[in-house]
């Protein structure tokens, strides 16, 4: 299974566990999130300087999309509801101050469970303070 699809499956499930195959390789799953970074500048996109190699690169490999929706106009309650699969008002973050309710899905630990590492790269403490990282 490719590992975006993995990825969107895993946070579409919500509290359901992860599993796989005995004997299986391990998939890669990576999760880029860009803070206001314009689809209109991205060359996966269409623009035609460039300004992303990288990503178009990982685009032409992998799974893209053409239309997003947001639960909530705050980074961080959006950010917690991609990697909890709930909606603010179920996860407890309802704005860029709020913290992730106790009990909720954290993909780090179901990752953990289906016997996948995680490794990260963050650029935001606010969204650390809130998923309790």
């Amino acid at each position: 299974m490719p590992p975006l699809i993995a990825l969107t499956l895993m946070v579409a499930c919500g509290d359901a566990e992860i599993t796989l195959p005995p004997g299986g390789a391990r998939p890669d799953v990576i999760l880029i999130s860009i803070d206001t970074l314009r689809a209109d500048h991205v060359g996966a996109y269409g623009y035609d300087r460039p300004t992303t190699p990288t990503l178009d690169a990982l685009a032409a490999r992998g799974a893209r999309f053409t239309q997003a929706r947001s639960p909530s106009p705050w980074t961080l309650p959006t950010h917690t509801t991609m990697l909890t699969g709930r909606l603010p008002l179920e996860h407890g973050v309802v704005d860029d101050g709020a913290r992730l309710s106790p009990g909720q899905p954290h993909p780090a630990g179901r990752l953990g469970r289906g016997g996948l590492g995680d490794r990260g790269r963050r650029l935001k403490p606010l969204r650390e303070r809130a998923l309790r990282l």
